[in-house]
């Protein structure tokens, strides 16, 4: 967990936690290599052109549905899966974008 939202390969991934103190909340990952696995993000943001959502607190969105609002990474440091902040191609707004390696 980081203090503070903070750029980590690229992505701004969130750090601290309103209600819990500036060392609990959103978990950022990374592989036994140092590369990034996972992140919360910081906000809505585009990943490699890709559209991706920040989930609420708890994970929940505006809709009340719960996914996870972290980017998801392979080790090469493409982007597995997101939420889509938007429409995206074929795919639409809150759908999980997921692409192979």
């Amino acid at each position: 967990m980081m203090q503070h939202d903070s750029l980590v390969a690229g992505v701004r991934c969130s750090g601290g936690n309103r209600l819990l103190g500036p060392g609990e909340g959103a978990m950022t990952a990374l592989y036994p290599s140092g590369k990034l696995q996972q992140c919360w993000l910081a906000g809505d943001q585009v990943v490699q052109g890709v559209p991706c959502s920040t989930a609420g607190i708890l994970g929940f969105f505006g809709d009340g549905a719960r996914r996870d609002g972290g980017a998801k990474f392979y080790e090469s440091g493409k982007l597995h899966s997101c939420t889509l902040s938007r429409d995206f191609g074929p795919q639409h707004r809150a759908d999980h974008f997921d692409q192979a390696p």
